[in-house]
C-alpha cells in the first residue's frame, strides 16, 4: 500500500474516527441539517490537513488539524441535541 494511503488510515483510525462516528449519528437521527452540512464538508478538508500534516511530519499543522477536529466534533455533538 502507498504510504500516503497507510497514512490517512492510521490518522482516521485514531484521530478521525470519532468525529466521523457523531456526524453519522447525527444523520441517523435527522439532525443534518445546512449548518451541519457546512461542517461535515470542513471535516473532510480537516481530514485532508491531517494526512497531509502526518505525511510530512509538519507539527504546527498537526496541532492546527486536531484542534481543527475537535472543534468540528463538538459542534456536531452540541447541533445533535439542540434540533
Amino acid at each position: 500500500m502507498p504510504g500516503f494511503l497507510e497514512t490517512f488510515k492510521r490518522v482516521f483510525e485514531t484521530e478521525l474516527f470519532y468525529s466521523y462516528l457523531i456526524y453519522y449519528v447525527a444523520i441517523a437521527m435527522g439532525a443534518m441539517f445546512e449548518f451541519l452540512f457546512i461542517c461535515s464538508f470542513c471535516l473532510v478538508l480537516v481530514t485532508a490537513l491531517l494526512t497531509w500534516a502526518h505525511y510530512k511530519q509538519n507539527e504546527k499543522l498537526r496541532l492546527v488539524g486536531k484542534v481543527a477536529n475537535a472543534t468540528l466534533t463538538i459542534i456536531a455533538f452540541i447541533n445533535i441535541f439542540a434540533c
